[in-house]
């Protein structure tokens, strides 16, 4: 297992842990909107959450149409970066900068959690996943984006080898527990200024069919697998600019 180190200026910007679940139908959405107090504390702030489908029929007499319904709510804090989203078919809570901890993280999602399961009676887990966002700021001029990059794009021999911006996915399968890692390294269009921005995004996903009582040791090795992928994609240089 990587080394888990603690940065000062850690670049996270966002931290999202989601859980998508098998559920039999709610009696009653409302139940969704009255978590207790100490969650409508935290998250006091709070909006429905809707999905639609659009019908579009084109002919010499077009038409369309679009039917909204109500799939569960989202709150989030006043005071801090935080937010949490439950629906009928799964609970995602996040965390934005600065960011605390994984145990902060873990702590807030088990705690509603908790609720949650009081509410919508889950069957099985169809999906977990752990992600993070970082935003890395290099110092320019940048000459060799492999002093700071593990994990980077190639140019052929004979192109030019200037970036004016760049996008990087990756999909990478985990043998041995059947997860994959949605691995994104983009450089925004440079808008000025003496830092580059680089932004690096993981994505450790874990398909179903999952049991309930392994949740929480799962979204521990997701974490855990995120962790490695960010400290064996960047080198030491990154690491001198975030300690």
């Amino acid at each position: 297992m990587t080394e888990k180190r603690i940065y000062r200026n850690a670049p996270i910007e966002s931290a999202i842990i989601d859980v998508q679940v098998e559920s039999s139908a709610l009696s009653d959405m409302a139940l969704l909107a009255a978590p207790p107090q100490e969650i409508r504390d935290r998250y006091p702030e709070s909006n429905p959450v809707v999905s639609g489908t659009a019908n579009i029929s084109l002919g010499a007499r077009s038409t369309a149409s679009y039917h909204p319904v109500q799939v569960g709510y989202f709150r989030r804090s006043r005071s801090a970066p935080s937010g949490m989203q439950v629906r009928q078919d799964g609970l995602t809570v996040s965390r934005g900068a600065p960011y605390e901890s994984w145990e902060s993280l873990k702590q807030q999602f088990l705690e509603i959690w908790k609720w949650y399961t009081t509410v919508v009676t889950v069957a099985g887990i169809k999906r977990i996943g752990v992600r993070y966002t970082n935003r890395i700021l290099l110092p320019l001029p940048v000459v060799n984006f492999r002093e700071y990059f593990n994990t980077l794009p190639t140019i052929g021999d004979g192109l030019p080898g200037g970036l004016l911006a760049y996008d990087m996915r990756l999909q990478i399968p985990l043998a041995d527990t059947g997860a994959f890692v949605i691995f994104v390294q983009s450089m925004p269009p440079f808008t000025g200024g003496d830092k580059l921005p680089i932004i690096l995004d993981i994505d450790v996903v874990r398909p179903g069919p999952l049991p309930v009582e392994e949740l929480m040791k799962s979204l521990a090795h997701l974490h855990d697998r995120e962790n490695e992928f960010f400290e064996n994609s960047i080198t030491d240089k990154i690491r001198e600019i975030i300690s």
